[in-house]
């Protein structure tokens, strides 16, 4: 992997850039970056630049409680309101896990686990909304040593390397993100 570097407009940490290494066709990893109240407002304003540039940022070696998750957020824009927690915790946060309060693995009837199911499925977070989010924020707080993959795609990517007559066969056309299908 090549090691790179995102040129910033001088707002955010000394030097002026942030290393990065790309991940492949979609996305780079940034090394050195803390995130949460210790990233400028300067800072925040390039990685924002970052993401648009490349789709995928990933930051490893974070350290951020539920609470600064949100702030994180925040400071990307407004949030949704999700409440997938059963109340639990504030609603712009979703916490996806197969382990109860306990640590202990669900049961495959638990609700929970239909919500897990679900988003194993290749999807577009809140493409069925009006408004569909600009942005999505992960953490993860538990990775298994195998399995637990996430896979990303850039779908302007896909359009920009799509033959000319191929995109001309999809103008005009529409799609229907419907949530409810998922269940």
């Amino acid at each position: 992997m090549a090691t790179e570097s995102f040129r910033q407009t001088g707002r955010g940490t000394p030097g002026g850039e942030f290393p990065t290494v790309r991940l492949g066709p979609v996305g780079v990893e940034v090394r050195g970056l803390a995130l949460g109240s210790a990233l400028s407002a300067g800072g925040l304003s390039d990685l924002v630049d970052l993401v648009l540039a490349e789709g995928l940022v990933l930051v490893r070696g974070q350290e951020l409680t539920p609470g600064e998750h949100v702030a994180l957020g925040e400071r990307f824009g407004s949030l949704e309101q999700l409440d997938v927690n059963a109340g639990d915790g504030d609603a712009a946060l979703a916490v996806l896990t197969n382990l109860d309060e306990r640590g202990d693995l669900r049961a495959e009837d638990d609700p929970m686990m239909k919500l897990v199911a679900i988003n194993e499925r290749w999807h577009t977070d809140s493409s069925f909304r009006s408004v569909p989010a600009a942005f999505s924020l992960f953490y993860c707080v538990i990775a298994p040593p195998i399995g637990g993959d996430t896979f990303f795609a850039s779908l302007r990517r896909a359009w920009q390397t799509l033959p000319e007559a191929e995109r001309s066969d999809l103008y005009g056309l529409e799609g229907v993100h419907d949530y409810a299908a998922a269940y």
